[in-house]
C-alpha cells in the first residue's frame, strides 16, 4: 500500500508539472503583417507593434487580430481564443481549411472608436463561443461594435453573444452581420442591451443577405 501511494503521488506530481508546463507555454500573438498568411512566423509578433517572427499561433495560443489587418488561413490553423482589438481586422480562411478554436472568438469593444471586424472566405471556422463588444463598460464617447460574417461555415458550440454597452453618458452599440455562408450556434442567441439605452443587433439582411442561420440549442434566444 505505502509503495502504491508513492507511485500515486509521483503521478499527481507528473500531471501537475504537465499542466503548469502548459499555462506556461501558453502566448500571445499579435497580428502584424497585413495580409498575411497565418502560418508564417513573420505575420506574428509577441507584443503589439513589435516586429514579426513570433512562433506561429496554436492551440494553446491567443491570437490577437488588430489595426484593421487581414490574416489569410491557407493550412489547418488553431488557436486557444482569438481577439479582435484596436479598429479590429479580418481573418479570411481559404476553401479546403480550417481554423479551430478552442475557446471563445471576441470582438473588443473600444472605450472611444468604432471597432470592425470580420470573418470571411470559402472555409470553415469553429468555436466554443462568439462574443461582440461587452468587453469595456467605461465609455469615453458613443462608438459602434461590428462583426460581419461572410466566411462559408462558422459553428459556435456554445452561445454567440451581441453585447451593447450603455454607461449612462455613452453607448456603445454592437452589431452581428450574418450576410453569407452558414452559422450553426449549439447554445443560445444573447442580445444584451445595457440600461435598454443601447442596442445589439443580428443582422441578416445586409450585404448578399443569404446568410444562414441554424439553431441547435435547447434555449435558442
Amino acid at each position: 500500500m505505502k509503495k502504491y501511494l508513492q507511485n500515486f503521488k509521483f503521478l499527481t506530481l507528473a500531471l501537475g508539472l504537465m499542466l503548469t508546463a502548459s499555462v506556461a507555454n501558453a502566448a500571445d500573438r499579435f497580428l502584424v503583417v497585413n495580409n498575411g498568411n497565418w502560418n508564417s512566423m513573420t505575420t506574428w509578433s509577441a507584443t503589439s507593434g513589435g516586429a514579426g517572427g513570433a512562433s506561429v499561433p496554436g492551440a494553446s495560443d491567443v491570437a490577437i487580430i488588430q489595426n484593421g489587418f487581414n490574416v489569410n488561413v491557407t493550412a489547418a490553423a488553431a488557436a486557444n481564443s482569438v481577439r479582435f482589438f484596436t479598429a479590429g481586422g479580418t481573418i479570411t480562411v481559404n476553401l479546403g481549411f480550417a481554423l479551430t478554436v478552442t475557446t471563445s472568438v471576441t470582438v473588443e469593444n473600444n472605450a472611444t472608436g468604432n471597432i470592425t471586424a470580420a470573418i470571411t472566405g470559402a472555409g470553415t471556422m469553429s468555436c466554443a463561443s462568439l462574443v461582440v463588444g461587452g468587453t469595456t463598460t467605461n465609455l469615453g464617447g458613443d462608438a459602434t461594435t461590428t462583426l460581419t460574417s461572410t466566411i462559408s461555415g462558422l459553428s459556435v458550440s456554445g452561445n454567440m453573444s451581441v453585447n451593447a454597452e450603455d454607461d449612462i453618458n455613452d453607448d456603445n452599440n454592437a452589431t452581428l452581420n450574418l450576410q453569407s455562408g452558414t452559422v450553426t450556434v449549439g447554445g443560445s442567441v444573447v442580445l444584451d442591451e445595457e440600461n435598454n439605452d443601447c442596442i445589439a443587433t443580428l443582422n441578416m439582411n445586409s450585404g448578399a443577405g443569404s446568410g444562414i442561420l441554424t439553431l441547435s440549442g435547447a434555449t435558442p434566444f
